[in-house]
C-alpha cells in the first residue's frame, strides 16, 4: 500500500486531477500463432473470447468516432498476431488517416513486432504511440513464452524509438 500511496502522490503531484482516456479497438481478435501464457489473443488461450478477423475499416473509424465522442484522448489499435505484414500496416495507414481527418484522437498501435522501416511508416502515418510490452524479466521469459525470445521485443522497441515513435510498454 506504500508503493500505491508512493505512485498517486507523484501522479498528482505532476498531473492534479487530470485524466487522460484511452479506449482501445480489437481490430484483429484471438488469430495469434504464439503461445504466450499471459495472453488472451493466443491461438492456444482458453480464455472465453470471441475470435474475429479483421474489422471492417468503417466499423473501425466509426467506433473511433464514438470513443472521441464519449470522453477518449487517446484510441488504440489492437492487432492480434506476432507482426506486422504489408496489407496490416497499409491498413493501419488508411485507418489512421481516417480517423484523424474525423476527430482529435492520439493513436497508439498494439502490433506485435516491428522493424524500423515499419516502425517510420507508422509514425509518418500518424500513429503517435507503438504500444509493445516487455511483460517480464529476460531470465523469465522462457517460462512463459516459447515462440519468441525476450530479445525481439527489445529489438521492437528500438527499433520503434529510433524511428522516432514514442513507445509505450510495461
Amino acid at each position: 500500500m506504500e508503493l500505491v500511496a508512493a505512485a498517486y502522490q507523484r501522479r498528482k503531484e505532476f498531473f492534479g486531477k487530470q485524466l487522460s482516456v484511452h479506449m482501445i479497438n480489437n481490430a484483429c481478435n484471438g488469430h495469434c500463432s504464439e503461445d504466450c501464457k499471459y495472453c488472451v489473443q493466443s491461438k492456444f488461450s482458453t480464455a472465453m473470447l470471441d475470435r474475429e478477423g479483421l474489422k471492417d475499416e468503417a466499423d473501425i473509424v466509426r467506433e473511433a468516432i464514438q470513443a472521441y465522442q464519449r470522453g477518449a484522448d487517446c484510441y488504440g489499435l489492437v492487432y492480434s498476431g506476432k507482426g506486422l505484414f504489408d496489407k496490416r500496416l497499409d491498413q493501419i495507414v488508411r485507418l489512421v488517416a481516417r480517423i484523424k481527418a474525423a476527430v482529435p484522437l492520439a493513436i497508439c498501435a498494439s502490433v506485435g513486432f516491428v522493424d524500423r522501416d515499419q516502425a517510420k511508416k507508422l509514425k509518418d502515418a500518424g500513429v503517435d504511440r507503438l504500444h509493445h510490452n516487455l511483460n517480464t524479466s529476460e531470465d523469465f521469459y522462457p517460462k512463459i513464452c516459447t515462440t519468441h525470445f525476450y530479445g525481439e521485443r527489445i529489438k521492437t522497441l528500438e527499433a520503434a524509438r529510433s524511428a522516432g515513435l514514442p513507445v509505450c510498454c510495461g
